[in-house]
């Protein structure tokens, strides 16, 4: 055969969506095609079953590398693979990080502890209370030779969470490079400062809003000239996720808070374009795959929409960087290796929706610190999308997708909607302390609540599948640790001479970094800073937001299980089936899996004889209806005669009247898809409490 010749295209019936609609309904026979194949996503809204050409947006997306953005950031397929660290120890937070690094990660995500957040000296009166709380216990350039020895600054990416002391550890880390003669005018560098997402996760802002933002300026016209690729923003919306928001809600706020910080960068003489494209955004894809892939290509699309109402044209757009983040809510504590395949799932998300950066958390985060094993799983999860399964060679690969498409849209919809709802408001700042932005994702996550507690939404290996009689791991918890490089730290923080500094207009962020390599303690730094622009002041207060995670109430009913059993109470329930095995096994499944959630130990029975021999205090029966209708009332009365306090049955009444009956026999309850389970579960357990 000519190797030249092009094969013969083997030709493709062609139906239209009517055809296919009809051929489906015969293979339901009779069941409602809506209410089978639509999915009712707790991101999106209903998702259909197939999408065709007539679902695609009517707008084009463009190009990769070019505004709109939908279709990527970059021309060219990309993506870092960092992991983020917040143990207390610098000196573990350092051997983790070399570990990763030489595993084939690309950077650092540092996450530091509540006294660097909020701005508390390590010796006043909450600051010792702080130590340690969230992440790594770093004040000075002493704390940061600790951390970052062996690390090549010119050569990783360097993400920061510090909240208030942001300029001023950036400061101590330029200082640190400099000290080793390292180059970092190439480096990409994130410094995190986002004065809006510290007021949701803690409540209150250390440092007034003005002064927050002249530190942004002062790092964004120094990081102009000398690291022009370092981004001092950072619009996250990881907090929002946790405490309830949807993908939709998570964009809108993006944009909320985006407009308020060019606002008042703009009061404050910032450049507009110096400020959008020095900030980075970081969002949360979601557990589902489809949506997360969506939502991020529709981050983008809204960025360019929004600065696009600020004047910029399509040319002048600064380029959206987006670091995607594997979410903490889906993480579970109970059967916590279903966690690798969550993370998997939410990481190829990030690298189909086009992010820039991706943090993929360890599966046995949940349960305390991560495991080397976890930690080794995470950076292998990127590393296998990319390096075996090439998803790096390829710019924006779900594009032309229908379905990527038509969410793309509907998502930037909604998400523009709500940021126009918060604008409403008054803005984001206002919705926050207000407590407006609380109460509505109290009311995001109470939806999603009840999809938990009747397991229409499950959770694998906790609401559904779970193991039985289960071993979790041990992990060793988040201790503050007082090794010997952190005693010098803090002896350090003693001298009086390193415990106040002055700084002048004129001096910028060179002098900042100057003091920084003096010894000056990051505090005392900030303090400067505060006394600088004039506006030392405590800003805004509001209510902090909760972190939520969706299994909390199923390890919470395993916990309980655990408790009742250590003061020597076996929380058991009887299974009766009725019937032959086909009209019994749905619903014996069915039980077998809402009780296990439960922590309870199961017994299976045919026979009277079988339920006399245990005895239990909880029975369940699992049969059909037809089986069900061929018990006697005498034979319910077996039941409760024979000391059971709660009687159960598997499935849904056809009628009022046979429900009626039943619950005149002795039934105390029905289990079937839709219940609340916890209610149910906790009401079992009670009898054994």
């Amino acid at each position: 055969m000519d190797s030249a010749a092009k094969p013969t295209p083997i030709p493709l019936a062609r139906i239209d969506f009517d055809t296919w609609k009809t051929q489906v309904e015969k293979e339901l026979r009779g069941a409602d095609f809506a209410s089978v194949l639509l999915q009712n996503s707790l991101e999106v809204g209903p998702i259909a079953p197939l999408y065709t050409q007539k679902d695609l947006p009517d707008q084009e997306a463009g190009n990769p590398g070019a505004a709109p953005f939908v279709r990527g950031s970059r021309a060219v397929a990309s993506w870092s693979n960092v992991p983020r660290y917040d143990l207390p120890s610098a000196k573990a937070v350092r051997a983790a990080a070399l570990e990763d690094l030489r595993g084939g990660t690309h950077g650092l995500w540092l996450q530091l502890d509540a006294c660097a957040r909020l701005g508390l000296a390590p010796d006043s009166d909450f600051g010792s209370e702080a130590w340690g709380d969230g992440g790594c216990m770093v004040w000075s350039l002493e704390g940061w030779r600790t951390l970052l020895a062996d690390v090549h600054l010119d050569m990783v990416d360097l993400a920061f969470d510090a909240g208030a002391n942001s300029l001023c550890n950036f400061a101590a880390v330029v200082a640190l490079a400099r000290e080793r003669g390292e180059d970092i005018s190439q480096a990409r560098w994130n410094l995190g400062l986002d004065p809006l997402g510290s007021l949701a996760r803690d409540g209150f802002l250390p440092l007034g809003s003005t002064c927050m933002m002249h530190q942004v300026g002062t790092s964004i016209a120094w990081a102009k000239e000398f690291m022009p690729h370092t981004r001092s923003m950072m619009v996250s919306t990881e907090v929002y996720h946790s405490a309830g928001a949807t993908l939709a809600q998570q964009i809108g706020i993006m944009a909320a808070t985006f407009t308020h910080y060019l606002s008042l960068g703009e009061r404050l003489g910032i450049p507009l374009e110096d400020l959008a494209a020095g900030t980075g955004l970081r969002l949360v894809p979601g557990p589902e795959l489809f949506p997360g892939i969506a939502g991020l290509r529709a981050a983008r699309a809204v960025w360019s929409r929004v600065l696009t109402a600020c004047g910029f044209s399509a040319d002048e757009i600064p380029t959206p960087w987006i670091h995607a983040v594997n979410s903490r809510r889906t993480l579970t504590r109970l059967d916590p290796w279903t966690n690798q395949l969550r993370s998997t799932t939410q990481t190829l998300a990030a690298v189909l929706g086009g992010a820039d950066m991706i943090t993929t958390l360890a599966f046995d985060e949940a349960l305390g610190q991560p495991s080397a094993l976890g930690r080794r799983v995470a950076r292998n999860t990127q590393t296998i999308l990319a390096a075996e399964s090439h998803l790096d060679e390829v710019v924006d690969p779900a594009g032309g997708a229908y379905v990527v498409e038509s969410l793309t849209e509907s998502i930037a919809a909604e998400g523009w909607a709500f940021f126009q709802r918060i604008q409403q408001r008054g803005g984001m700042a206002a919705s926050l302390t207000e407590g407006w932005m609380a109460e509505l994702l109290a009311e995001s996550h109470q939806v999603r609540l009840l999809a938990l507690r009747s397991r229409s939404s499950p959770i694998t290996g906790v609401s559904s599948y779970p193991p039985a009689n289960q071993e979790l791991p041990i992990r060793v918890p988040y201790l503050v640790q007082s090794d010997e490089e952190f005693v010098k730290q803090w002896v350090h923080r003693q001298d009086p001479e390193n415990r106040c500094c002055v700084l002048t207009v004129a001096g910028g962020f060179e002098e900042i970094i100057a003091a920084a390599a003096r010894g000056n303690d990051v505090f005392a730094l900030t303090e400067a800073l505060g006394d600088l622009s004039g506006n030392h002041c405590e800003g805004p207060q509001a209510t902090p937001l909760p972190f939520l995670r969706d299994a909390a109430e199923f390890e919470h009913l395993y916990d309980r299980a655990l408790e009742l059993r250590s003061a020597g109470f076996t929380p058991q329930i009887y299974l009766h089936t009725l019937g032959s095995a086909a009209s019994f096994s749905g619903r014996l499944g069915f039980a077998q899996q809402l009780f296990t959630a439960g922590g309870f130990e199961l017994f299976v029975g045919h026979s009277m004889a079988d339920f006399l021999g245990q005895s239990a205090a909880i029975v369940c029966l699992c049969g059909s209806n037809s089986s069900y209708a061929e018990v006697s009332v005498e034979e319910f009365a077996t039941f409760k005669n024979s000391g059971v306090q709660f009687l159960l049955m598997a499935g849904h009444p056809p009628t009022q009247l046979e429900a009626d009956r039943w619950q005149h026999a002795g039934v105390d309850a029905h289990i079937a898809l839709g219940c609340d389970a916890v209610s149910i579960l906790t009401t079992l357990q009670e009898i054994y409490g």
